[in-house]
C-alpha cells in the first residue's frame, strides 16, 4: 500500500478558541507564539521544550520567546523527552490518517470488485461468442466503427458517387439560373439604410 501524505491542514473552530477563557487571558504576543508553536507541531510533530532552543527552531528573538512562553501558552502542550507536542492536534492527525487509510482501503476493494465484475462479463461474452461460432461456423463478426450503426449503411463516398435524378429540382434550378445577378454592394446599402 502506498504511503499516505500527511494532511496539509488542521481544523480549528474560531468560536471555540475565542470563547475559551484560557485563550482570552493570553496576551497578543502569547497568542501569536501559541499559534506558531501549534503550526510547527502540526508540520513536524514536536518542538523543542527549552525557550532558547525553541527560539532558534522558530527563528524568533530568544528574549521574546522567553518572555511569552508562559504557563498559559504551555498549557496547550505536553512535554515528552525534552520536546513539546500538542495533544489536540495529534488526535486530529490520527483521526485524519485513519479516515484516509479507510478510504484508500475502501477504494481498493471497490476497484477489485469492479474489475472482477468486468472480467466475469468478459468471460460470459467470450463464451457466448464461442458458442455461436460453434453453432454456425459461417458466422462472422461485424466489426463496426464508432460512427457506424450497421454494415448495410452506405459510406459518404458511395452516396456522393451515386447518380441522383435532378428532375425533382429542375424548377428550382431554372428559377435560380433565370434570376438577375445582384449588385455586390446591394446588401451593404440596404443594411445601412441607403
Amino acid at each position: 500500500m502506498t504511503k499516505l501524505r500527511p494532511p496539509p491542514a488542521y481544523q480549528e473552530y474560531a468560536t471555540d478558541t475565542l470563547t475559551n477563557r484560557q485563550f482570552r487571558l493570553l496576551s497578543l504576543p502569547e497568542r501569536g507564539l501559541r499559534a506558531t508553536m501549534r503550526m510547527e507541531c502540526w508540520a513536524n510533530g514536536t518542538i523543542p521544550c527549552s525557550a532558547k532552543e525553541l527560539a532558534l527552531f522558530l527563528n524568533l528573538n530568544p528574549a521574546d520567546v522567553q518572555r511569552n512562553l508562559t504557563i498559559g501558552v504551555l498549557s496547550y502542550f505536553e512535554e515528552h523527552d525534552g520536546n513539546l507536542s500538542c495533544p489536540e492536534l495529534e488526535g486530529q492527525h490520527e483521526r485524519l490518517m485513519t479516515q484516509r487509510a479507510a478510504q484508500a482501503s475502501g477504494g481498493k476493494k471497490g476497484g477489485q470488485t469492479t474489475q472482477k465484475k468486468y472480467k466475469d462479463i468478459q468471460v460470459v461474452n467470450e463464451g457466448n461468442l464461442q458458442a455461436s461460432l460453434e453453432a454456425d461456423p459461417k458466422a462472422k463478426l461485424k466489426v463496426l466503427s464508432r460512427d457506424e450503426e450497421n454494415r448495410e449503411e452506405e459510406s459518404r463516398e458511395e452516396l456522393s458517387v451515386r447518380n441522383y435524378s435532378m428532375e425533382e429540382h429542375a424548377n428550382w434550378l431554372a428559377e435560380f439560373d433565370a434570376a438577375d445577378p445582384t449588385d455586390k454592394n446591394e446588401y451593404k446599402k440596404k443594411s445601412r439604410g441607403y
